[in-house]
């Protein structure tokens, strides 16, 4: 009887092994990694100024038809899949690239969260994140930026089909705001440098949620020779107060005139002009006016 079991349990143990190997090997060849061709061409994007919306002043551009050749100097592309991870991201720089402006990858068929920055300095407005949620785009104003940058961002999500794939002509949306100060007077020789302070800066816009994060306090130094058309970038609308320091050679740790111009309006896609004197100033915290003879743009006369 114990004979009689044991060759049955052996039996039925040969059966399942066969059946095993049977629908092995009747089963469908995979090519879940497999990856197809897709390219993206950002190079001459539409980004002049222009309306928020009916009825609103119109300000001047940029550049009347600029494309990214006169508007940015450095793109960021990345790639996050169905579950926000990271899978790919490259960076460009204008100089010396014949292919500024085109972007190509390859990629397994499925959706994806395509994100790309273009900005008119350098790359470092936008840092690779292994998780969206978590990526942000910074516009500081510091030494090295010299006011900030110009920065556009272009966010979709797409399905990659089982093909080669190509998009054109893709159009960033600008995040900043621009700031011009303008001296009308000259400032001495024997001033070191002029420090302007924006207080209340946002310092990142959150991508994934299309907000801006924490404000902070910037500060950007210069010298008297570049007092006239000075540029600063801010993220989102803002209501900023903004402070101008001159600091003498002989002193250059002590202030030794102030100006301050409060309630500064910067929009978003709009470019907000202060002009006046350094030297001659008769009041501080001068209401906002728009001047519509120029060109739409906000003008604020201190």
């Amino acid at each position: 009887m114990k004979k009689t079991r044991l060759l049955l349990v052996v039996a039925a143990f040969a059966f399942a092994y066969s059946s095993c190997q049977k629908s092995d090997s009747t089963a469908p060849a995979q090519n879940d990694q497999q990856t197809y061709n897709v390219q993206f061409n950002v190079q001459n994007f539409q980004a002049s100024y222009s309306d928020m919306s009916p009825n609103k002043i119109s300000v001047a551009g940029l550049s009347p038809q600029g494309g990214s050749a006169s508007l940015a100097n450095a793109i960021v592309y990345l790639v996050y899949d169905s579950l926000g991870n990271l899978v790919n991201s490259q960076q460009q720089l204008k100089y010396g690239n014949p292919n500024f402006g085109v972007i190509a990858d390859k990629l397994k068929a499925g959706l994806y969260t395509f994100v790309i920055g273009a900005a008119s300095k350098d790359t470092s407005f936008l840092y690779p994140t292994s998780r969206f949620t978590d990526l942000k785009v910074y516009c500081d104003a510091d030494y090295y930026t010299e006011g900030g940058q110009d920065i556009f961002l272009f966010k979709q999500n797409i399905r990659i089909n089982k093909s080669d794939t190509s998009f054109n002509n893709i159009q960033p949306t600008r995040l900043t705001g621009k700031l011009v100060i303008n001296f009308t007077d000259t400032i001495p020789a024997s001033y070191k440098r002029m420090d302007v302070s924006l207080d209340s800066v946002p310092a990142y816009y959150h991508v994934a949620s299309g907000s801006v994060g924490w404000k902070q306090h910037q500060a950007h130094s210069f010298y008297p020779s570049f007092s006239s058309g000075l540029v600063y970038y801010a993220l989102g609308n803002q209501i900023l107060n903004v402070r101008v320091d001159g600091l003498k050679q002989t002193n250059p740790d002590v202030i030794d005139r102030s100006i301050s111009i409060k309630n500064v309006n910067i929009y978003t896609n709009k470019q907000t002009i202060l002009t006046g004197k350094f030297f001659d100033v008769q009041s501080v915290g001068i209401p906002i006016t728009i001047d519509t003879s120029y060109s739409g743009s906000i003008n604020i006369n201190f």
